[in-house]
């Protein structure tokens, strides 16, 4: 087991107003692990507050809609050296002859990260 204390923490931030905000949360982390799985993933009320060590990224949800045929966002993060706000491309997933719901999140998740390829670029 490594060392907790020097591994790099991302600390995520989603909206709590939607359907299951704790199922759109868990499907950005489980994105997240996928793509960096050495990462120490924390949830935070507030992440663009959180105090960062070198490594380490601050990494919040923000949604542009959410409704029965679909969920828009984007991603915003900074870092230990860039404080700078970095917003990512949005994203819109729509679903067709179904509603939009929870089982759709980790589509959406996963969508968000490959539009933000430089996100883990620390």
């Amino acid at each position: 087991m490594g060392d907790s204390s020097s591994q790099n923490v991302i600390m995520v931030s989603c909206p709590q107003d939607v359907p299951d905000p704790a199922a759109l949360c868990d499907a950005l982390i489980d994105a997240i692990t996928e793509t960096t799985p050495n990462t120490d993933i924390r949830q935070s009320d507030a992440a663009s507050d959180a105090a960062l060590k070198n490594g380490d990224i601050a990494l919040t949800l923000r949604l542009s809609h959410i409704s029965e045929t679909g969920i828009g966002g984007h991603l915003e993060w900074r870092t230990a050296k860039n404080s700078e706000l970095n917003v990512g491309p949005t994203v819109d997933f729509n679903v067709m002859d179904k509603t939009m719901s929870a089982i759709f999140y980790p589509k959406f998740a996963q969508g968000l990260l490959k539009s933000s390829p430089d996100l883990f670029t620390r």
